[in-house]
């Protein structure tokens, strides 16, 4: 698919082993522009150079806080989060904070693809249907 070719998407994961399987795994769908990061920081990199159309993170396990907040804007920018989260409210506030889509870990690469391309879609049909409302000539200006 051509969304899947032209799409820039951030893999962020601070475990350098499991950020280039799942790299390798989507490359081998068909995302041709993946973005590896051990951080949110080195997101912002990329982000810098050309805005991401999505980002994949991957939680760390165990520690004080279930998720990493998510710092982009996410109708911009929007999220999967993958995480060690088994209560509904834990999910819930993931949500709340920005992420689009929660998967639990670990999660098979075939799931993650197909909520990428989910989002991607659903992303791209909005744009579509946005795109005649801004295409459509403006009222002229009132005198006063």
């Amino acid at each position: 698919m051509r969304i899947f070719s032209s799409a820039r998407v951030a893999v962020i994961d601070a475990d350098a082993i499991r950020r280039t399987a799942l790299c390798a795994a989507m490359a081998e769908f068909g995302l041709l522009q993946l973005l590896p990061a051990a951080d949110f920081d080195e997101a912002r990199e990329h982000f810098a150079r050309a805005p991401l159309d999505l980002c994949v993170v991957h939680a760390p396990a165990g520690g004080g806080t279930p998720f990493p907040p998510y710092p982009f804007d996410p109708a911009r920018t929007p999220a999967i989060l993958i995480a060690h989260l088994t209560a509904g409210e834990t999910i819930r506030m993931a949500l709340a904070h920005g992420y689009r889509v929660v998967l639990p870990a670990p999660a098979a690469p075939r799931i993650v693809y197909r909520r990428i391309g989910s989002i991607l879609q659903k992303v791209r049909r909005a744009n579509r249907v946005k795109g005649p409302e801004l295409t459509q000539p403006s009222p002229p200006p009132t005198l006063q």
